[in-house]
């Protein structure tokens, strides 16, 4: 599970602190931008069956049971007591064979989908209870303890020119040096920059996702024309001034551009 211990957050939460306070609101909108977008295509628009049906392929072949999550997800203290973990005690019921096969067929999700790896704890809990998660992460706030301590996962995700910059200060603080690292940190610190350097985001975020949505349903079960949908999307003030013909006409290419985004 990609759960955290107080300990190990302990370890740079006051760093995170007064940056993430200053940078959050302005720096990370493109990763929210991404994430609702990606989460609303997955539950409510176009990919929503494949994704369910993806879902269920993965609960039938691990043999995960209805769980109920108020008697599942634990919380469960360390040996010493100086750290705690929210897990599912059902899946850490298992041996490390069954939980590594659990945590790789998420990363398969991830990767499929090309979710950021933010969202995995979002799969695991519907992979787990079947619930759709009323909330999700918006930023990846989690990516320097990811490129620490499971630097793998990072390869399911296409990091934002902003967040590259900001970890690659944050890491040099958190391992405790300056500008160079020490000998004993050098291959370490060396495989997090390929890993920053490797990862291309060549999407920007779609600006007219909220008039996309509206175009997914046209031709469906629900019989939506443009016309309707121009009314809909569209002030009067709009339609009148640009023309009804041309909004219908930027309305099928705000449709296309989000199927194509999303195959």
């Amino acid at each position: 599970m990609a759960g955290k211990t107080k300990s190990q957050t302990k370890l740079y939460a006051e760093l995170l602190s007064l940056a993430l306070k200053a940078q959050a609101s302005k720096s990370f909108d493109t990763r929210k931008a991404f994430n609702d977008e990606k989460v609303w295509v997955l539950t409510k628009g176009h990919l929503k069956n494949e994704f369910r049906d993806e879902l269920d392929k993965i609960r039938k072949r691990l043999s995960i049971p209805l769980l109920n999550p108020k008697d599942d997800w634990v919380t469960i203290s360390s040996p010493t007591g100086e750290s705690e973990m929210d897990e599912s005690s059902w899946l850490y019921g298992h041996n490390d064979k069954f939980i590594n096969e659990f945590e790789s067929a998420v990363t398969d999700v991830l990767r499929k989908y090309k979710l950021p790896n933010n969202l995995r704890e979002w799969i695991e809990l519907q992979l787990l209870y079947r619930d759709i998660a009323k909330t999700y992460p918006i930023h990846y706030f989690d990516l320097a303890f990811d490129l620490l301590t499971t630097p793998e996962w990072i390869n399911t995700t296409t990091l934002t020119t902003t967040e590259k910059r900001f970890v690659q200060k944050l890491i040099p603080e958190i391992l405790g040096f300056k500008k160079r690292p020490p000998k004993k940190l050098a291959e370490q610190y060396k495989k997090i920059r390929e890993l920053l350097d490797q990862s291309k985001n060549g999407q920007r975020r779609m600006r007219t996702l909220k008039t996309a949505k509206k175009t997914i349903n046209i031709g469906n079960r629900h019989k939506l024309t443009y016309d309707e949908v121009v009314a809909r999307a569209f002030s009067e003030d709009d339609e009148f001034r640009i023309g009804g013909e041309k909004l219908k006409a930027r309305l099928r290419k705000q449709k296309q551009r989000l199927l194509q985004r999303h195959k």
